[in-house]
């Protein structure tokens, strides 16, 4: 049996949920594709946790200002890299690892973009904002460049934050992170199963 991976990138108010979702499957035997590949996963993230992030990310106050991939890695049992992932070449095996793009920032996703015009690998970018969720995968029809419009000019202070900034201030969070993770996790299945889904889709909720 051949063995690949799923590169969880960035562990907060999405990856954190998904990561433990992945771990969930992992443990189960649900990671194993139809030809036979098992899949394992891991994280990458290079921040600390912070008091704010424990009213919407899978954190404790015991984790506050342990590093995020750190706390995530050796509490679910699996590899972690402390680390902000540019170049995604760098963390490919083979052609069958899937990247999850989790992250709150335009840089790795443009690098992501870009990439797949020289990777066969599957790849997902999920993203939520308040109760907006989307979801975009690999597909034929999401060339470069679709992808490149679904990017924002320039970034913002809480761009790809998963929270709305204007939320935060009163103390209200929504749970479009938690949905898409979940998504997330279905979208994986699907693929590794052979089931045909969706390239792309938006929601609000």
């Amino acid at each position: 049996m051949s063995t690949a991976t799923i590169h969880v990138v960035g562990g907060g108010g999405i990856g954190s949920f998904l990561l433990r979702d992945l771990v969930r499957l992992q443990k189960t035997n649900q990671l194993i594709a139809i030809d036979g590949t098992d899949y394992n996963t891991i994280i990458y993230d290079e921040d600390d946790v912070e008091q704010k992030n424990l009213l919407y990310q899978d954190f404790g106050d015991e984790d506050i200002l342990e590093p995020k991939a750190k706390v995530l890695g050796e509490r679910h049992g699996i590899p972690y890299m402390e680390m902000f992932v540019e170049n995604v070449a760098d963390i490919i095996g083979t052609n069958q690892d899937i990247v999850v793009c989790c992250v709150d920032n335009v840089k790795f996703r443009s690098h992501l973009y870009e990439w797949q015009t020289n990777a066969q690998n599957f790849w997902i970018d999920l993203r939520s904002h308040g109760r907006i969720i989307v979801r975009i995968c690999r597909d034929r029809k999401n060339d470069l460049e679709y992808l490149m419009r679904t990017l924002p000019d320039k970034e913002q202070e809480d761009d790809g934050s998963c929270q709305r900034a204007i939320d935060l201030e009163k103390g209200i969070i929504q749970m479009g992170n938690r949905i898409i993770a979940t998504i997330g996790c279905q979208t994986i299945l699907n693929y590794i199963r052979g089931i045909a889904q969706d390239s792309r889709f938006t929601r609000q909720f």
